[in-house]
């Protein structure tokens, strides 16, 4: 989750300074600094501004699967064998499945 200072971090949308009476979204870093989102990843945000951008439900919808999650990779495996499969991991993993279109 992104590390929030209150009124020191500003919204990733629209630059103003989080404040404590804020209603407040914090996205994990989900997306690579490169990806046209990723400032937006690992950030937070106002969430009246996050209602209405226009680009709320693709960046929603990365990441519900988030597409740089390797299962196959081994220390995503070799940590599922010590300690199981956390429940986030798992509705990733249901999601891929469920929408076809995803192409890791």
């Amino acid at each position: 989750m992104a590390l929030i200072i209150l009124e020191s971090t500003k919204c990733s949308l629209c630059n103003k300074k989080l404040k404590a009476d804020d209603e407040i979204i914090s996205w994990s870093a989900f997306l690579m600094p490169d990806h046209k989102f990723g400032k937006f990843s690992n950030s937070g945000m106002h969430k009246s501004c996050f209602e209405n951008w226009k680009h709320k439900d693709e960046f929603q919808y990365l990441n519900s699967y988030k597409p740089y999650l390797d299962f196959n990779d081994s220390h995503i495996k070799t940590m599922i064998e010590k300690h199981g499969m956390p429940d986030w991991l798992k509705e990733v993993q249901a999601f891929r499945k469920t929408h076809p279109e995803f192409k890791p």
